[in-house]
């Protein structure tokens, strides 16, 4: 069986990283050339930083009618803040990589702030599996068209299906509200 984590694969991890996040920066900058502009919004965030602040704003910004929705853009941007911190390490502090050995799995190696981070091959795998479908999940929480989109609606059902595809964990909401819309009205009388 061929090892994972080969120099040319460690290698490689940096060309997958750029690919990917090249993926995320065109959606954002997508979505937010199309989103409507305000009066007096004269300013266009330029990094892909600012664009996907832009973005949850703009997402949140119907928090009142659509708060699932919001919390879902709140706990993915929070994620990809971490992410952001593993592309930039590798991207402008890299220090090295290490083929895998029977000792030890591949790893990359970046240091940023003085502080030295690393991952493993297998690490870095289970993030690019994130990292690509990330996209995906910055359109549809943009679209936010709840007829189009059901995952959009608060039930444990979503919320475990944003979990499994997206790795999005929401706190549990509060106990009444999994009742909220749930309970029966009362027909004639009283």
């Amino acid at each position: 069986m061929e090892q994972s984590g080969t120099y040319d694969d460690m290698k490689g991890v940096i060309g997958s990283l750029i690919s990917l996040w090249v993926g995320i920066e065109r959606t954002v900058e997508k979505l937010d050339d199309a989103a409507p502009r305000q009066a007096g919004d004269e300013s266009f965030p330029t990094s892909v930083s600012s664009r996907l602040d832009h973005w949850q704003r703009r997402v949140q910004a119907d928090e009142g009618n659509r708060p699932f929705r919001a919390s879902l853009a709140r706990r993915l941007r929070q994620q990809l803040r971490e992410a952001q911190k593993i592309r930039n390490g590798i991207c402008h502090g890299l220090q090295g990589i290490a083929a895998a050995n029977r000792e030890q799995p591949g790893r990359i190696c970046w240091r940023i702030n003085g502080i030295e981070l690393s991952r493993t091959w297998d690490e870095m795998q289970a993030h690019f599996a994130w990292l690509s479908k990330v996209a995906f999940a910055l359109e549809i929480l943009e679209e936010g068209d709840m007829s189009c989109f059901a995952r959009l609606h608060d039930s444990e059902e979503n919320r475990e299906w944003w979990r499994a595809e997206y790795g999005i964990d929401l706190p549990e909401p509060e106990p009444w509200k999994r009742f909220v819309g749930k309970l029966p009205t009362l027909r004639g009388g009283a």
